[in-house]
């Protein structure tokens, strides 16, 4: 093997590491992006849960679920009683445990649909503007389709 093919196999090998450089480049940036997205996304969509009205959780369940105890109980939101959690939902008069699971169960159906419609968008041309959202025809805020 000559001069000219070892150059030739050395300039190979140094444009090899620097596509590979490029490629963990790329890599670590759209991770990074994506990391810094999962806030605005996540506040997005408790936005859009915190929008959706509770009534809602029984088209999910098909009707089974009845939900007067929570609306007394001042839940008007499928956000709301995301937050509440089992044990304060627990608290309300005429409201047990299975009753409970059928609401999480419920809201964690539309709270996946959510993740996966609500769209957030950062504008870098407008920085001011930091993200806005948009949902896509949302079926858990629209009541069209099932989740």
């Amino acid at each position: 093997m000559g001069r000219v093919e070892r150059d030739l196999i050395a300039r190979a090998a140094r444009l090899d590491a620097a596509a590979r450089s490029l490629t963990g480049d790329h890599d670590r940036a759209v991770d990074a992006v994506r990391a810094a997205l999962k806030p605005i996304h996540d506040a997005e969509v408790a936005r859009e849960l915190h929008a959706i009205p509770v009534a809602r959780l029984q088209e999910v369940t098909a009707g089974r679920l009845r939900l007067g105890s929570v609306e007394n109980g001042g839940f008007r939101t499928v956000g709301q009683v995301i937050d509440a959690g089992p044990y304060r939902l627990r608290q309300l008069p005429g409201v047990g445990q299975r009753t409970v699971e059928h609401l999480l169960a419920a809201a964690a159906r539309l709270s996946e649909a959510a993740h996966e419609t609500v769209a957030a968008h950062i504008d870098v041309d407008r920085p001011a503007r930091a993200a806005h959202h948009r949902t896509r025809h949302s079926p858990a805020r629209t009541g069209r389709g099932r989740p």
